[in-house]
C-alpha cells in the first residue's frame, strides 16, 4: 500500500516541472507586474496633482482667457411687473387652495360608483 502512494507521489513530483522552462507563471512575477503597474499609476497621479497644485497656487486655473467687457443691462420694468403679477396670482391661488378641503379620489371605490 505504501509503495502505491510512493509511486503516485513520485509521478506527481516528476510532472510538477516537466516542461523544464524557466518562464513558468509564478506568483512572484504576478506581484512584480502588479507593483510596477501600481507604481506607474501612482507616479502619474503625483505628476498630475503637482501640476494641478501649481496651477491653483499661481491662480492661473481660475483666470478667464478672454476678459469680459463691463456691460450693464437695465431692468425692463414692464417685464418685471408681469413677473411680480404672476407671483401674486400664484400666492392667491395657493391661499385659495389651502382653505378648501382637498379632493382626493378613493382608489377603493370604482369609477362607476362615483
Amino acid at each position: 500500500m505504501t509503495s502505491f502512494f510512493l509511486k503516485k507521489r513520485s509521478r506527481f513530483l516528476e510532472q510538477k516541472n516537466r516542461y523544464g522552462r524557466a518562464d513558468i507563471i509564478t506568483a512572484a512575477r504576478d506581484w512584480k507586474t502588479l507593483l510596477i503597474i501600481a507604481g506607474a499609476i501612482a507616479f502619474f497621479i503625483v505628476i498630475w496633482n503637482t501640476r494641478l497644485f501649481s496651477r491653483i497656487n499661481d491662480e492661473s486655473l481660475f483666470q478667464e482667457r478672454v476678459p469680459r467687457r463691463a456691460t450693464f443691462m437695465t431692468i425692463d420694468r414692464i417685464r418685471l411687473e408681469k413677473v411680480l403679477e404672476t407671483f401674486k396670482e400664484k400666492a392667491a391661488r395657493f391661499d385659495e387652495l389651502s382653505q378648501q378641503a382637498p379632493k382626493v379620489a378613493d382608489p377603493s371605490i370604482s369609477a362607476l360608483v362615483r
